[in-house]
């Protein structure tokens, strides 16, 4: 009883709901707001994304990495920096001579960012906590905030693991 009779003849609910769309479709075409939000809206606004984008967004960006410091640790790091992005990442590091150095690089574009391993970072990381090692420096271009970003965040990154390291030795 709860199941509902099916239809008799020629009306199959295929056919009923092909008649449906057929009459909604027409309505549709008729419509001229339907033509314009349907076709005319989305590539309109497909170009004007693409005008914006120029086409796609891709980033690259070169780091230079000053070791001020000279010891073990501070060559370790700047050494592990260095060689430690594969060719696929969007990232290179580069050595350079010195602070100066660096900062010539920054200024004339050959860089996009610096991390500078401070002197005295090794001797106070040795030291078992004792002395707190100077955060490691980074010198950046105010017109390239996604590069000094990303110099911030490998900044970040390496103190942290130098942190959790020596707190590690002294637990």
């Amino acid at each position: 009883d709860l199941i509902p009779p099916r239809p008799t003849g020629s009306a199959t609910p295929l056919r009923v709901a092909m008649v449906v769309a057929g009459n909604d479709l027409r309505r549709k075409v008729r419509d001229r707001t339907a033509l314009l939000i349907g076709i005319v809206t989305p590539l309109v606004m497909a170009g004007v994304i693409g005008l914006a984008f120029g086409g796609g967004f891709s980033f690259s960006a070169t780091v230079a990495v000053v070791d001020e410091d000279g010891s073990a640790l501070s060559t370790g790091i700047a050494d592990g920096l260095v060689e430690g992005f594969g060719p696929d990442v969007p990232i290179r590091l580069v050595r350079a001579e010195d602070r100066s150095d660096a900062r010539a690089q920054l200024a004339a574009g050959a860089v996009d960012a610096v991390i500078v391993v401070p002197e005295g970072f090794g001797s106070a990381v040795s030291s078992g906590g004792s002395t707190a090692a100077p955060p490691l420096v980074v010198l950046v271009d105010a017109d390239k905030r996604i590069a000094g970003d990303v110099a911030r965040s490998i900044a970040d990154a390496v103190g942290a693991r130098i942190d959790a390291s020596t707190l590690a030795v002294a637990t």
